[in-house]
């Protein structure tokens, strides 16, 4: 199959902006608050609300719930005494505005994966399957398997013949994926993972090269166990975790 990820150079081009935008605002943000323009909370949490409201600028590109609210939440935290909310701790707001994060990501849930057509590429393979590629260059294929959890662990097994892409959500919880017994349609397959508040765990062949495509925020991505790539198979993992971890475990 022939995957096109020619908004992967797009992708890296934004980080680096992003980096860019991150440092001179971090910089004004310290000598706004030497100069006492800034709510004087001191610099570094004059550095860190500009880390933050990028992350809300972020998750605001991406359709993240989670990347939207709960920088926001944070930055409440921050300036509770200008804003005069003092009386409410920081415990209570940041888990009122994940669960509020949550009931929207469980009750808009098309919300991250509707784009308008023209954000997307539409591409056949050889064999005449289609799927779309995304502006972010995720892909996703017409045959994915979806799974979600909520609250929950829960275990899932591959073991096609013919595995092409799966779509993995968790929200307060934990899956747990196995493609050992998986093969992959023509040598390529995708996995699009999306994580907040728990964790999730892949574990595919060490003969498989993988690809991490990760995004998020206050979050990573792990890998352990030895690779041995044969060369011959990918695996594409798109990884978006706010709050939570995904590992990779080769066997």
């Amino acid at each position: 199959m022939s995957y096109h990820f020619e908004y992967n150079s797009f992708s890296r081009t934004t980080r680096k902006i992003f980096v860019g935008l991150i440092l001179i605002l971090a910089a004004a943000a310290v000598i706004a608050s030497a100069l006492g323009v800034w709510p004087e909370v001191g610099v570094w949490p004059a550095i860190w609300s500009v880390l933050l409201l990028l992350v809300f600028a972020h998750g605001i590109h991406a359709r993240s719930f989670f990347m939207i609210i709960m920088p926001l939440a944070v930055i409440a935290v921050i300036y509770r005494v200008p804003l005069h909310i003092e009386k409410i701790t920081p415990g209570p707001l940041l888990i009122a505005s994940a669960l509020v994060a949550l009931a929207l990501t469980i009750v808009f849930p098309r919300f991250k994966r509707s784009r308008r057509i023209s954000d997307n590429v539409r591409c056949t393979d050889s064999n005449g399957n289609s799927y779309t590629i995304d502006s972010d260059g995720t892909v996703n294929m017409d045959s994915a398997s979806n799974t979600e959890v909520n609250f929950g662990s829960q275990s899932k097994y591959f073991k096609d013949e013919d595995f092409k892409c799966a779509n993995l959500e968790v929200n307060f919880g934990e899956i747990k994926a196995y493609f050992v017994d998986a093969k992959l349609h023509e040598n390529h397959g995708v996995v699009n993972c999306e994580c907040n508040f728990g964790s999730m765990e892949l574990y595919v062949p060490n003969t498989w090269n993988v690809v991490i495509n990760d995004s998020g925020a206050f979050s990573g991505c792990v890998q352990k166990g030895d690779k041995h790539p044969d060369g011959i198979n990918t695996l594409i993992v798109n990884s978006s975790t706010n709050f939570g971890g995904l590992t990779i475990f080769y066997v």
